[in-house]
């Protein structure tokens, strides 16, 4: 929570976090926070959750709460706006501090221009942001992008794409570029499907045979990328690799969807805690796409990683005083 003075300048005062499973809806949550706070004075909020935001009435994707924003303004008595989770990555990608923020490919940031915005966790979240010359400052578009279908590059790719298909029946991008992507990554490099199936063979040789070792390895997510960064396992460096691959690819099309001069910036759970793999360049190589016919104007636009695990909730803020303004 934070208290803006009249110069719209803000200061954090309370910071809490709630376990969902201690509460039975999110107004409980709300009136419990206000408890503990009750000589602070709220004028205006912004809520970031995980789902489709309608007409600002949300249910919540994985916990099945109802956050009803005009709801919220008749039982609390403050002006209440609701936003997808990563509509407010968006909003907070262009205030977090400069020392968080990556520069992957370094090009001069056009004023104004169309921004993107993408971010691998548990799904990866994907917006666009449009400059609103009345509001004087950029408007965030929420997306579900990562559901269209994956476009792989290269036979490994193509080999990793069939091999999705076949558990799920369908291959977004969203399925090789988030936490459970890495996971179905390194899944089928272990698989006798996979490019290591000869090398691996006297390895699973039982599990193989007996028709389980289809699948490949079962691992979690950090499991994979701790692996890799400590370099223990070259196919977790390997899977980790190709995900960063993945989602600079993604990044391109984005950028080459709305022409982002204005940059595209990568933020989400996932790509600080591998910032290592970063350095060896397979992002920033997707990104560029060099056989491509637009590969010169990717090289024009900037791509950023942010490194800021906090820059939804800076994005939550940042929408809140918006609104104040408006008021």
């Amino acid at each position: 929570m934070w208290v803006v003075s009249e110069n719209h300048s803000s200061e954090l005062v309370f910071e809490k976090i709630y376990p969902t499973k201690d509460f039975a809806s999110f107004p409980d949550v709300l009136e419990q926070m206000q408890s503990e706070c009750p000589d602070i004075k709220i004028t205006s909020a912004a809520f970031a959750v995980a789902g489709a935001v309608v007409d600002q009435v949300c249910v919540m994707t994985n916990l099945g709460w109802e956050v009803n924003g005009p709801a919220l303004e008749d039982k609390f008595g403050y002006k209440v706006s609701v936003l997808n989770d990563f509509e407010a990555v968006g909003y907070g990608v262009r205030n977090v501090d400069p020392s968080s923020i990556l520069i992957v490919n370094d090009a001069p940031p056009v004023e104004k221009a169309p921004i993107a915005v993408l971010g691998p966790g548990t799904g990866l979240g994907e917006a666009q942001m449009m400059w609103e010359e009345s509001q004087g400052t950029y408007k965030v578009y929420p997306s579900e992008g990562s559901h269209a279908d994956f476009a792989p590059r290269g036979w490994k790719q193509r080999a990793l794409s069939q091999f999705i298909e076949h558990q799920l029946g369908y291959c977004e991008v969203e399925s090789v570029g988030c936490g459970s992507g890495l996971e179905r990554i390194y899944a089928f490099l272990t698989s006798d499907e996979g490019p290591h199936s000869e090398e691996l063979h006297d390895i699973f040789n039982d599990s193989i045979e007996s028709g389980s070792g289809h699948l490949g390895v079962q691992k979690e997510a950090p499991e994979i990328s701790k692996a890799a960064l400590a370099g223990t396992d070259p196919i977790a460096r390997e899977a980790v690799d190709i995900m960063l691959s993945i989602i600079g690819a993604e990044a391109g099309h984005m950028a080459l969807r709305a022409l982002t001069r204005g940059g595209v910036y990568i933020a989400g759970g996932i790509t600080p805690k591998v910032i290592d793999r970063l350095q060896f360049g397979g992002l920033k190589t997707a990104f560029l796409s060099r056989k491509g016919r637009f590969s010169g104007f990717l090289q024009s636009v900037p791509l950023y990683v942010v490194l800021d695990d906090k820059v939804g909730l800076l994005g939550s803020k940042t929408y809140a005083i918006q609104m104040l303004r408006n008021l």
